[in-house]
Parts: C-alpha cells; structure tokens; sequence
C-alpha cells in the first residue's frame, strides 16, 4: 500500500447512497437449491472462494485439502441454511464468514486429532485461531482492493483522457515509482497543473471506488470507515 494507506482513509464523501450490499446475495443462499439460490451460490464462490481457500492454505493443509476443506465448508452452509439465516445486525461479511471458517477449520482438526502444522502443535488454540484471522483478513482486504482497482480501470478506460490517468495510476494506487508529472505532460501536450489536478481527481475516484467496494461487504454506511480502517491495517501488517 506504501504511502497511500492513509490518504485512502480521506477526502471520502459520507453522503454517498448507500449500495445494495452483499448481504443481500447471501441471504438468497437457501438449501433449497432453487435457481435464484443457485445463481447467488455460484456468484458468492466465484467472488469468496479465493480469501477462504488461501486461508486453509496457508494453515499448512496440501492444496488438495484445502481445496476439499474450503468446498466442505461452502457446502455446510449451504446445507445447513446458514447462509439465509446470516443477520446483517451482527457484523461484517468478512467478519462472518471467517469466524464460520475458523470453526468449521478447527471441528475438523479436532476430528482429525492433529494439527495442519508442526509448529501449530506448541500453539495453543487461541494462537491458532489469531494467526487464522490475521490471514484471512489479509487475503480479503487484497481482494476487495483488487475489485475496486477493477472496477476504477474498467470505467476510466471509458474516457477520452485514459491515457493520462493510466500513467497516474500506478502511483496513485501504491504510491509507487513512475513517470513524473514533468514527463506525464511533456508526453501528452498538457500542463504540469492540469497533470496535478488530474491527479487529485484520480485519487478521489480511486477512494470512491474502494469506499463503494467495501460497502458492499457492511449493512450500514457507518460501518465503512472502520471496515476500511481495518482492511489497510490487515494489508499493512502482512508486509
């Protein structure tokens, strides 16, 4: 994330409407195996299949059980009719999902009676569980930045000054080297003023399309900034 962690956090408009979120995909999840519940199943797997399965993973599990692992715990809420029966109120979809994860992870080591690691066996549980969420939180913050850099690019690539902005991007979404804005306007016939204002204006789109992203995942405005608080803190600790 670099330098821009905290400029992520700012200039982000709280009077935006407030998105059709998630919640409402997973609550059409029912273990009745309509067509809508299979629609909304197939979308959820191809959207959290990836936070969860890298999640398993790196518990130390072989790709083929992490793949089982992460299919039987989908699976289980499916069956069980967790997912329709999933309460907004209580918390994030981050937040449910991994909690769900760590207890399904941990019933089956427990069947097994071993642990994925070796070193997981001079950890108690609760070190476990920690090193679990710290992963999964991870793998979930990359994900939904990786979705709003999509989407950011998906709809600048519409303009007419795209070339502009994709010159500006890499350093506007990590802070990273690039062009300088001498160079960006010497290459396109523009002012180093009218490259700095682009800048600015590239960095509120880009703070609204994260803001929008992690929307999805709450069930009320108020929970943005502190969902998108802890989303650059789990990217920041993970190096």
């Amino acid at each position: 994330m670099g330098s821009e962690s905290a400029s992520m956090l700012s200039g982000i408009s709280k009077n935006q409407r407030f998105p059709t979120t998630r919640w409402t995909v997973v609550q059409r999840v029912a273990p009745e195996g309509t067509e809508e519940s299979s629609r909304a199943l197939d979308w959820l797997y191809q959207v959290y299949w990836s936070p969860l399965f890298s999640t398993v993973l790196r518990m130390g599990f072989k790709f083929h059980e992490a793949e089982d692992l992460t299919q039987g715990f989908l699976t289980k809420l499916v069956q069980n009719g967790t997912w329709s029966a999933a309460d907004p109120a209580k918390g994030t979809l981050r937040a449910y999902l991994c909690t769900g994860l760590r207890r399904f992870v941990s019933d089956e080591l427990d069947r097994r009676r071993r642990r994925p690691l070796d070193y997981c066996n001079e950890l108690p549980e609760g070190a476990l569980v920690q090193e679990m969420s710290l992963v999964f939180d991870r793998a979930w913050a990359l994900q939904v930045f990786q979705r709003a850099q999509r989407t950011l690019v998906t709809d600048l690539s519409r303009s007419s000054d795209y070339p502009v902005s994709k010159a500006l991007l890499q350093k506007v979404l990590a802070g990273g080297p690039g062009p300088s804005n001498a160079e960006i306007a010497a290459t396109h016939c523009l002012t180093e003023d009218a490259v700095k204002m682009r800048s600015m204006r590239l960095r509120k789109q880009w703070q609204r399309a994260l803001r929008e992203e992690v929307a999805k995942t709450v069930s009320s405005p108020e929970e943005i900034d502190p969902e998108l608080r802890h989303l650059v803190s789990s990217i920041a600790q993970g190096g």
